[in-house]
This record gives C-alpha cells, sequence and structure tokens, in this order.
C-alpha cells in the first residue's frame, strides 16, 4: 500500500473515530438535557402542589389565620411535600413554609387543648382556674394570625368560667355561713333577682340547677320578709293616718278655739311715726269699738298730749328714735285717760296688775286690750324712766285655751306684710310679768 494510500487509511479511521465520540457526546447532552428538563418540571409542580396545599389551611387570602377545622395530618401532608422540594431557588419559600407549618403544628395543639375543655359551645363545668391560666398563657404564645383563629374559644373559656365562678360566690355570698342556711339580714329582692337572672343565663346547666335549693329557699325566705314588711308597712300606714286624723282633728279644734278680735289695723311704721304704738294700739282698739271712725293715726297722734312725764303724757319724740338710750312712751293711766276724753266718753279703763287670765276675758268678751310687752318679745334690756328700754306696745287681740297661745296685733308692720304675732301663754305672761303687768282695756 502507498503512503498516500495507508495516509487517506489512517485518516478515515480518524474521521470515523471522531465521528462516533461526536455522536456519542451528542447523545450524552442530550439525554442530560432531556433528563433536567423534566427534574425542573417535577420540581414546579410539587411545589405549585405544595404551595397550595400550605394555602388551603388557611382562611384568608393573605395566608395568617388559620382554619379552625385543620388537623395535625393535613399538616404532616404538607410538610412531606414540603420535603420534596429539593430545588435550591426554593429554599427560601422552603424555609418560610416550614415555619408556618411548624406554627400550625403548634396551632392545631392549642386549639386541640381548648376542645378539651368544651362540649360544642359550652365549656365543662370541671374546668379549673388553672386549666384556664395555662391556655391563656398557651394563646399568648402564638402568632397574630393563629391567636385571630381561637381567640372566640379562649375568650368564652374565660368568659364561661367566670360567670360560673360569680354564681358560685353570688349564690354563697346570699348567706351568712357556708352550708348556705342562714339568709343575710340585708338580702334584697332586687339582689336575689340577680343572682336568679345569672343562673338562668348560665350554660353550665349542671352547676345553676346545683343552686336550685338554696335559691329556691333565699326565695321563701324573702317572701315571708316581705310579708312581714308589708304588715308592718300597713301598720305604720294606718297608725299614720290614724296619726294624721288626730292631727286634722287637733287643728280643727285648735281653729275652734281661737277667740279673736277682727280690728281695723293701722301701721306705725308705714306712717313714719316710730314711737307711736300706743297712739296706734289704742286707735285700733277705739275704732273696733266704733269710735273715732273718720280718725286717722298721723292726727291721732298730735292729739296725744306730750310730757317730760310718762305719767302725765307721751315722753321724747314720738316720731324720731333719738334719744336712743331712752324709751319713748306713755304710761297707762294718761292713755286710758287720752282715750276717754279723745272718742267722747268711751269706756276705757287702766288696767294695770290683771293677770293675762284677766287679759283674756276681756277679749272673750269682745273688748281689745293695750298691752305693754318688748320690742320682738325679747327679754327686758334695762329699765330708764320707770320702763324698759325696750318697751314695745301692742293689742291682745285673740287667744286659745287649747293650745295656749295668745294673738297679738303688732301695729309695727313687719318687712313681710305680717301683723299679728301667735306666741305662747307662757311667753307672752313672762314678758307681761317682767314689764310690770301694764295694760288698758276699751270696752
Amino acid at each position: 500500500m502507498s503512503v498516500r494510500a495507508e495516509f487517506s487509511y489512517k485518516l478515515k479511521i480518524i474521521v470515523g473515530v471522531i465521528l462516533m465520540f461526536v455522536v456519542l457526546l451528542g447523545g450524552v447532552i442530550g439525554l442530560t438535557a432531556l433528563r433536567s428538563a423534566d427534574y425542573w418540571a417535577g420540581q414546579t409542580e410539587v411545589f405549585a402542589t405544595t404551595e397550595e396545599m400550605v394555602g388551603s389551611l388557611y382562611s384568608d387570602y393573605e395566608a395568617q389565620v388559620p382554619k379552625m377545622e385543620i388537623n395535625t395530618r393535613e399538616v404532616d401532608a404538607a410538610r412531606e411535600a414540603l420535603g420534596r422540594i429539593k430545588a435550591s431557588v426554593y429554599d427560601e419559600w422552603r424555609a418560610e413554609a416550614s415555619q408556618r407549618l411548624d406554627e400550625l403544628a403548634k396551632f392545631v395543639e392549642v386549639r386541640d387543648e381548648l376542645l378539651k375543655f368544651f362540649d360544642k359551645d359550652i365549656m365543662k363545668s370541671a374546668t379549673k382556674l388553672a386549666n384556664v391560666e395555662e391556655m391563656e398563657r398557651k394563646f399568648a404564645g402564638l402568632k397574630d394570625g393563629s391567636k385571630k383563629a381561637c381567640k372566640g374559644m379562649v375568650e368564652a373559656l374565660r368568659g364561661q368560667y367566670d360567670a360560673m365562678e360569680l354564681l358560685k360566690t353570688r349564690v354563697r355570698g346570699m348567706f351568712t355561713d357556708d352550708a348556705m342556711s342562714e339568709l343575710r339580714v340585708d338580702l334584697k329582692r332586687s339582689e336575689y333577682d340577680e343572682i336568679v337572672a345569672l343562673a338562668n343565663g348560665l350554660k353550665q346547666r349542671d352547676v345553676a340547677e346545683g343552686f336550685s335549693d338554696a335559691l329556691k329557699k333565699a326565695d321563701e325566705v324573702l317572701k315571708e320578709r316581705e310579708k312581714a314588711a308589708a304588715e308592718a308597712l300597713a301598720r305604720a300606714l294606718e297608725a299614720q293616718r290614724r296619726a294624721a286624723e288626730l292631727r286634722r282633728q287637733r287643728e280643727r279644734e285648735v281653729a275652734a278655739a281661737w277667740r279673736t278680735l277682727n280690728v281695723p289695723y293701722w301701721s306705725q311704721n308705714h306712717a313714719k311715726i316710730y314711737n307711736g304704738c300706743e297712739a296706734a294700739s289704742l286707735l285700733m282698739a277705739l275704732q273696733f269699738k266704733g269710735y273715732l271712725q273718720g280718725m286717722d293715726l298721723a292726727r291721732y297722734v298730735e292729739m296725744m298730749p306730750k310730757s317730760s312725764n310718762p305719767f302725765e303724757g307721751f315722753t321724747h319724740s314720738i316720731y324720731d328714735f333719738e334719744p336712743r338710750n331712752v324709751p319713748h312712751w306713755i304710761a297707762p293711766a294718761p292713755l286710758a285717760k287720752f282715750g276717754r276724753e279723745s272718742s267722747g266718753g268711751a269706756n276705757v279703763e287702766d288696767i294695770t296688775g290683771a293677770s293675762l287670765d284677766d287679759l283674756d276675758r276681756e277679749v272673750a268678751a269682745g273688748n281689745p286690750v293695750v298691752i305693754y310687752v318688748t320690742w320682738l318679745f325679747k327679754p327686758v334690756t334695762y329699765w330708764a324712766e320707770d320702763a324698759p328700754k325696750n318697751l314695745h306696745v301692742v293689742l291682745l287681740t285673740g287667744y286659745n285655751e287649747i293650745s295656749g297661745t295668745q294673738r297679738l296685733t303688732d301695729p309695727w308692720t313687719q318687712s313681710d306684710g305680717s301683723r299679728d304675732w301667735d306666741v305662747s301663754r307662757n311667753e307672752i305672761e313672762r314678758i307681761f310679768d317682767s314689764t310690770g303687768r301694764r295694760a288698758i282695756v276699751v270696752r
């Protein structure tokens, strides 16, 4: 074989080998590429399935609030699916999903524990405070979304437990002893009704019914007390009615017992005759008896005798308060004489020294009595010029034997317009005695 032929032969062999290697390499590359595409397709499918499984465990679109009905099997299935995701591109999501599944498992554990304390939506009456507090502690350790899901159950657990304990406390509180045999004396029907309402509203019927005997006993005792109270009230009302009737009867008797004289009225202060009490009282008495009908106080005062001696006429100014340290007055004897002379012979008598009984008899006979007392019936301050410094003269126009009251018509009109004083007989008698029992009567 020639050299050229041999080279050509060897070249063909080399080319053939290269072609065969290229074919084999292309097959390997093609097979690898085919396997890689299948792998990614599978991972994508597993991711999508797992994502859907995890999302289905939540009740909200944001996948924050777990569904109340999920269980451990569903969480474990999602965790198993998560384990089939191997592609590193999903590492971040896989870590987040793993944390979510851990929280879901914790949520399921807490929820299942909560459910043990309920029969449907009613807390079991055997639940203890320690159970409630433990569940509240576990609830506090949940994420916000899990808390939102089981918040209602935790609140129901606490609310129903507190309601049950409140009823126990309130029922026992109605009694003074642990045996609940003696009802509190201050227990009111309103408090009892509140407790009955608590019992009727309690979901734990076995607990409520356990207090039925105590509530029944309390009701019976309250009814007995209410009956006794009603009877006592009826007796009290009857006593009040009788007392009121006796009071009205007394008032009728007192009103009927008044002996009064309806005398005409003159006001010394309205007339600005500030010391004219004797003249005003005498004029009212005379006009009541029919004398001096056309006379007014201003003219009558001018007619009154004046003197530096009160036993002869009026001393000091009858209009002014000065001097202030002595009485401005006229004694009964000259006042009676003035009454007789000014009236043209009226029966006016000085009865100084007479008793209050004597004065009452004069009033009963229709005769007004000018009586010397003190200003506002106060005790005598001191004597000056034969009379108390605070001397005042009024007209005795009535008395009441039953109430022991004297009616005095005061010529000094009070600021409220009142003219008469009804003063106890004892007080008037004390003042009348202290001023010397001075009086005149117009018959």
